[in-house]
């Protein structure tokens, strides 16, 4: 992932706020997941990995191009972003043979 970027989330205390490219760690973004999961009782595990893959499955069930998907991630090959666009296809199948009318009609 490309760290010239300016980050979503800095740290405003802490040993990394002197840092020229301040950013948050893994492990401080871990700690806060699961301080917050336990606080709002969420059972199932949550990662920072859960909640980026979310939002990428999200986004391409909302019919983002692969490209968006790819630069918002910091993908360096769309290939690693089709997982996502896969899910997204499974996904819409499975809503057309749902809620789509003729699908319905011929028992789908």
């Amino acid at each position: 992932m490309t760290t010239s970027l300016q980050a979503l989330f800095v740290p405003t205390k802490g040993r990394n706020i002197t840092k020229v490219q301040r950013r948050i760690s893994t492990n401080y973004l871990q700690q806060r997941i699961k301080r917050y999961r336990e606080k709002l009782k969420i059972n199932p595990p949550t990662s920072a990995h859960s909640l980026r893959h979310g939002f990428a499955t999200y986004l391409a069930e909302e019919g983002a191009s692969p490209a968006a998907i790819q630069i918002l991630l910091g993908h360096e090959s769309l290939n690693t972003t089709t997982r996502y666009v896969n899910v997204s296809d499974r996904f819409a199948e499975e809503a057309h043979k749902k809620y789509h009318p003729l699908s319905k009609a011929n028992g789908g």
